[in-house]
């Protein structure tokens, strides 16, 4: 709800001609929480890896296919099972 609000106010402010820093922020950051959200909960699912997996950095790109999980990190990548 606050999504859809905060998207037409930043086109509203826009077609006014108003400079929207604040308002692009505030829309970023309603599309990076739910997202960041499910990458903590598809990390905190994997079973099999030793080692802490959340020091490899923030989780870029999360592709699935045919039973193979392939994580790209900031850092590293990893594909499971191995």
């Amino acid at each position: 709800m606050y999504k859809l609000l905060l998207r037409d106010l930043q086109k509203s402010s826009k077609k006014a001609g108003m400079a929207t820093p604040m308002l692009d922020k505030a829309v970023q950051l309603t599309q990076d929480v739910p997202r960041r959200a499910n990458d903590a909960m598809t990390l905190s699912s994997i079973y099999g890896y030793d080692g802490n997996i959340h020091k490899h950095g923030q989780l870029l790109l999360q592709v699935c296919k045919m039973s193979v999980l392939v994580l790209c990190f900031s850092t590293n990548y990893w594909q499971f099972p191995k």
